[in-house]
């Protein structure tokens, strides 16, 4: 009886511990498969985490490209403030319309108009090059980042994408462009945001992206992520180009306010009888004493202005070209007059200086008080606030000079003006690089009507010598 109860016990004691370690290897065996779990996990944590800081290092390289794309765009350098145009934003129609600017600038200088492809495609262009190319590769401790192509393609792919969700905006109904803290009536800022879409991109196409690639190094584990994430991404735009154009509406309003001296400005033969005018705006009869009738420009025969526009004292009132300098003359001298007037030259910014006002001028030895002179015999016009003012000039054979075969006088009139205005930005805080950059803003009047063409007879007389009917 003892002995089988002995045999019992070892019986059970032999169970126990064979569950024991069979409990034991089980646990172990869990523990071992768990550890291994979260090594993975936090490996794929970290190869993420990794991915993401380098995206976000793309991200700031896509931003600092799109600032200074920007800039290069929308400001002049030396040579170009002199020589190019400005951007045609204002006009003597639209300069009391905010939101017409806004909308203009939007679709014209920005995005593509009417079809037709414009510089801007060309900043979308740099961007996403330089985005790609200067993408940041190397190894980061245990982790390599790279990215899966630099190639032409890649690149095109990255512009591709940002174009598509450009134009997605046109679906959505919100807008590309904000502007900051300026509007109609007061202008604090002028900076301004874009607002980019890619969550609105087709999967594809975001797929095309280049991808980022992180490595492992010691698991050889990898993860790729698209370069640019599909959110919607919002760049701020440090540049008060809103600014110029703001102050610059005042010079627009000068130029408005002139337009009925503008807009049927003539000189040259425009009247009955045989005598060319010496006022744009009307003028001159009886004998033009001492003239012969002038057949082409090389005749010589000059005829005196009554005011003196921008100086200048008299036109040669033979040929086709008989009203060009002096309609200038008077377009300057008319838009400055006013413009001085409505103190369109200050900005009420001691960083942000028009570079023809006077405060200008006088903090830097380099700048210009005025308008310049830009055509023989007119002058500089002192604090006017114009880089140049420009008339465009018709003519049209209002007589016929009798005993000639192909002998005509003519009559100019001003068919339009366009203007720049230049600023110069000294505040570092709006600026991408550099210490200084300038704006140039076009204004244009609208097109004026033709001159009237006419048969009227007029000879010359040898003695005494005048043009006479």
């Amino acid at each position: 009886m003892q002995k089988g109860f002995n045999m019992f016990t070892v019986l059970v004691a032999a169970i126990m511990i064979m569950t024991a370690v069979v409990l034991v290897s089980t646990m172990t065996t869990t523990e071992d498969k768990m550890g291994n779990q979260l090594y993975f996990m936090l490996n794929t944590f970290q190869l993420n985490d990794a991915a993401a800081i380098a995206r976000s290092d793309a991200i700031q390289s896509f931003n600092y490209n799109f600032r200074s794309s920007m800039q290069d765009y929308l400001t002049f350098d030396d040579g170009e403030i002199d020589n190019d145009p400005g951007f045609n934003i204002l006009t003597t129609t639209n300069y009391n319309d905010w939101d017409a600017i806004v909308n203009d600038f939007e679709r014209v200088i920005l995005l593509t108009d009417a079809g037709g492809a414009n510089d801007f495609d060309a900043v979308i262009e740099f961007v996403a090059n330089r985005t790609v190319l200067q993408f940041n590769e190397g190894s980061y401790g245990r982790y390599h980042v790279s990215l899966s192509s630099k190639d032409q393609t890649a690149r095109e792919n990255t512009a591709k994408a940002l174009n598509e969700a450009i134009d997605c905006l046109a679906t959505t109904g919100d807008d590309f462009l904000e502007v900051v803290d300026c509007g109609a009536g007061e202008c604090e800022l002028g900076t301004f945001y874009f607002n980019i879409p890619l969550d609105c991109v087709k999967d594809e196409t975001y797929e095309d992206l280049p991808k980022i690639v992180v490595k492992d190094l010691i698991t050889k584990g990898e993860t790729k992520l698209p370069i640019l994430p599909k959110t919607r991404l919002k760049i701020y735009i440090p540049l008060r180009f809103f600014k110029a154009i703001f102050v610059a509406r005042r010079n627009a309003e000068a130029m408005k306010n002139v337009n009925g001296s503008l807009v049927d400005a003539k000189l040259g033969f425009c009247d009955g009888g045989c005598v060319p005018r010496t006022n744009p705006n009307g003028g001159g009869g009886g004998k033009w004493d001492g003239h012969e009738c002038p057949a082409s420009p090389s005749k010589n025969e000059m005829q005196t202005l009554s005011s003196r526009p921008a100086g200048l004292i008299e036109y040669n009132a033979g040929g086709g070209t008989v009203a060009n300098i002096g309609l200038n003359a008077h377009a300057k001298q008319a838009i400055c007059d006013k413009a001085i007037a409505l103190d369109a030259q200050y900005t009420d910014d001691l960083e942000f200086f028009n570079i023809n006002g006077p405060d200008y001028a006088g903090e830097f030895t380099w700048g210009v008080n005025g308008l310049e002179p830009d055509i023989d015999g007119i002058v500089k016009i002192d604090e006017c606030p114009f880089k140049s003012i420009l008339a465009s000039v018709e003519s049209g054979a209002t007589k016929i000079i009798e005993g000639t075969t192909s002998g005509k006088l003519y009559c100019g009139k001003m068919r339009g003006v366009e203007a720049d205005v230049a600023f110069e930005e000294r505040n570092e805080l709006y600026i991408v690089k550099g210490k200084t950059i300038r704006y140039k803003i076009r204004i244009t009047t609208e097109l004026y009507s033709a001159p009237a063409s006419g048969t009227a007879r007029c000879t010359s007389s040898a003695s005494p010598k005048y043009c006479k009917p």
